[in-house]
C-alpha cells in the first residue's frame, strides 16, 4: 500500500466504507424479512386461529346449557325455540370449523383439529339422543332426558377441553413470533449501531490515511525547495 497513488488510496479507502454501508444494509434488510415475515404470522394465523377456536368454545359451552333447558322444560313452544336456537349455533360452529381448517400452519395444528373435531362428532352423538328423548314431551321423557344430560357432561368438557388445546396452541405459536420480532429488532439494532461505528472508524482511518498520503510528500517537496534554496 505504500506504492498506491494517492487516487488508489482514496477509492480504496471509499470502497471499503460503501461495503461495510451495503453489508449493514444487507443484515438489516434481513432482520426486516424476519420482522415482516413474523407480524403476517399473528395477524394472518394465530391471532384469526385464537379467535375462531375461542368463538367455537363459547359456543359449545352454550350449547350444553340449551340442552338441559330442553330437557327440563314442558312447554313444546320453549323446546321449539331452544331447538332453533341449538340448531342456529351448530351451524354456526361447522362454519367456525371450515373457516379454521384455511388457517392450519402444521401438522400438530392439524393434530389438534382433528382431537377437537372428534369429541365433537362424539358430543353430537350423544346430544342427539338427547334431544329426540326429550322432545317426546312427558315427564318419563323429561327425567331420562336429564339423565342423558348428566352422562353428555364428559363429552362435553372434552369438546370444550379440545377448543382450549388449540386456543392454547395458537397462543403459543403468537408468542413464538412475537419473541422472533423481539429478537430480531434487538439484532437489527445492535447490527446498525456496529456497522455504524465501524463505518465511523474506517472513515477517520481512510482519512488520516489519505491526509497523511498527501501531507508526506509535500513535506519531502517543501524540505527539498529549501534545501535548493539554500
Amino acid at each position: 500500500m505504500n506504492h498506491w497513488k494517492v487516487g488508489t488510496r482514496i477509492t480504496a479507502g471509499f470502497g471499503l466504507v460503501v461495503a461495510i454501508a451495503m453489508a449493514l444494509g444487507i443484515y438489516a434488510y434481513s432482520r426486516v424479512a424476519v420482522i415482516n415475515a413474523s407480524s403476517t404470522d399473528i395477524t394472518e394465523n394465530s391471532l384469526p386461529s385464537v379467535a375462531l377456536i375461542g368463538q367455537i368454545e363459547a359456543n359449545a359451552q352454550a350449547i350444553y346449557g340449551m340442552l338441559l333447558q330442553h330437557a327440563v322444560s314442558s312447554d313444546p313452544q320453549e323446546m321449539a325455540r331452544i331447538d332453533a336456537e341449538i340448531a342456529a349455533i351448530r351451524s354456526k360452529n361447522a362454519g367456525l370449523c371450515a373457516d379454521y381448517e384455511k388457517l392450519f400452519s402444521n401438522d400438530e395444528d392439524r393434530r389438534l383439529f382433528k382431537a377437537l373435531t372428534d369429541a365433537r362428532t362424539e358430543f353430537w352423538v350423544a346430544g342427539e339422543e338427547m334431544l329426540r328423548t326429550s322432545r317426546l314431551g312427558t315427564p318419563e321423557a323429561n327425567k331420562r332426558a336429564i339423565e342423558m344430560g348428566m352422562q353428555l357432561k364428559p363429552l362435553h368438557q372434552k369438546y370444550v377441553a379440545g377448543a382450549k388445546a388449540e386456543v392454547e396452541f395458537n397462543q403459543a405459536l403468537a408468542t413464538e413470533a412475537s419473541k422472533k420480532i423481539e429478537s430480531a429488532v434487538g439484532g437489527a439494532r445492535t447490527g446498525i449501531i456496529t456497522g455504524l461505528i465501524a463505518a465511523l472508524i474506517c472513515g477517520i482511518v481512510v482519512s488520516i490515511f489519505v491526509v497523511r498520503s498527501i501531507t508526506g510528500p509535500l513535506a519531502v517537496a517543501v524540505e527539498l525547495v529549501g534545501q535548493i534554496g539554500r
